[in-house]
């Protein structure tokens, strides 16, 4: 029995260390549905940016930040819903989640008449 305990540890010692590394997953931020309507309410998806406290902006084209709110995601794959102001008019919008030091994910929202 002793050489099954030894053959057991010799295994997992080597099979231990070979283990493929795991993909690193990049920070993105999407919003669906892309393009919608002002009453829509957006699903936003954040990836990678786990408990990690974050301010979510949406910029009009020239720079104005329409909204801004606070974002905790709490896994990895963090869905939220979001409910833009109504008075917004169609365009084009850039929707900006901002990290602690600076860092930016940033992505782009359409909203139709």
């Amino acid at each position: 029995m002793k050489w099954f305990y030894n053959f057991r540890r010799a295994f997992n010692k080597r099979f231990q260390r070979s283990r493929l590394p795991q993909p690193k997953v990049e920070p993105s931020l999407v919003m669906s549905p892309n393009p919608c309507f002002p009453s829509d309410i957006l699903t936003l998806s954040l990836r990678g940016l786990r408990c990690c406290p974050m301010q979510l902006q949406v910029h009009s084209s020239k720079g104005h930040i329409i909204m801004e709110q606070p974002v905790f995601p709490l896994s990895d794959n963090h869905c939220l819903p979001v409910t833009l102001p109504r008075n917004m008019p169609a365009g084009m919008y850039h929707c900006v989640a901002l990290q602690p030091g600076g860092r930016a994910v940033k992505s782009w929202l359409a909203l139709l008449d």
